[in-house]
């Protein structure tokens, strides 16, 4: 029997803060990015990063079942 070859997907995280000297405070910032297509998305909280990570992973773990139900 033939291993599959593994299904993997790469995710790059990025975090960065800026500063508004006006109002003294610091916002953070994230992007998402796929390298295989070069998506990009970003994100202003930690929260809203981690919830697409999370959508994400959950897709691709209904996808595998998928494929594995059907051999």
């Amino acid at each position: 029997m033939a291993n599959s070859p593994a299904h993997y997907k790469v995710y790059v995280i990025r975090h960065w803060e800026e500063q508004n000297l006006s109002t003294n405070t610091t916002v953070c910032r994230f992007t998402l990015e796929l390298p295989s297509t070069g998506q990009r998305l970003g994100f202003t909280s930690s929260e809203a990063l981690l919830n697409e990570i999370e959508r994400r992973l959950a897709e691709s773990a209904e996808a595998t079942d998928k494929l594995s139900s059907e051999n």
